[in-house]
């Protein structure tokens, strides 16, 4: 399968390494972004910790009726919290930084950063978690709320922006004990936090 032309078949080669090596990169960072950040950005990934563990700890603080998944892959989607509980789903992402939150030309900033890629996220997992348990829940209805907290913050300045609520981390429990209009009972609660779990 290899010509005459030697230094034609290395750049054949090399061409399709490096695009199998891109594409090992590409899901390998989809599926733990912060692995990367540990890798080539050791101070910044110490803050992300810091932050991922607040939230995490203000979660522990809800009763054994709320399923808690911190920091997981789903279909290729890194899911930083999910809350599952009789009041309902609960899609939780962190903003990064501690920058005041502002809305321009219906885009959601912290200072000058656009949280577009954040909030884009955050709806696409919910429409997933929808299809998947419209589909292997018998029918059941449950579209989860997508919610940003600010790790760094204790209250936000902005509630609800396009239809994703906004806590600062002390609003965080707050904001998932109240009772969404896809509520859920509690065994198929059970049930989808063990699938999820899976």
């Amino acid at each position: 399968y290899f010509s005459d032309d030697r230094l034609a078949d290395l750049s054949a080669v090399l061409t399709i390494v490096l695009v199998i090596s891109g594409v090992i990169g590409l899901v390998l960072y989809k599926l733990n972004p912060l692995g990367w950040k540990k890798i080539f950005n050791r101070k910044e990934f110490d803050l992300l910790m810091e932050q991922e563990i607040k939230v995490i700890e203000k979660l522990e603080e809800l009763d054994d009726s709320y399923f808690v998944l911190n920091d997981f892959s789903f279909e290729l989607f890194h899911v930083e919290h999910l809350v599952i509980s009789k009041n309902g789903v609960f899609i939780i992402g962190k903003v990064r930084n501690n920058d005041k939150l502002s809305v321009k030309d219906n885009t959601l900033y912290a200072v000058e950063k656009s949280l577009e890629t954040l909030t884009g996220r955050l709806w696409r997992l919910s429409h997933l978690v929808y299809l998947i348990t419209k589909k292997g829940f018998n029918g059941a209805e449950i579209m989860p709320k997508p919610v940003i907290v600010l790790p760094d913050r204790s209250n936000s300045s902005i509630k609800e922006f396009n239809g994703i609520r906004i806590a600062g981390i002390n609003e965080l429990n707050d904001v998932i004990c109240e009772k969404l209009k896809f509520g859920v009972d509690q065994d198929l609660a059970e049930s989808f936090a063990y699938f999820m779990k899976e």
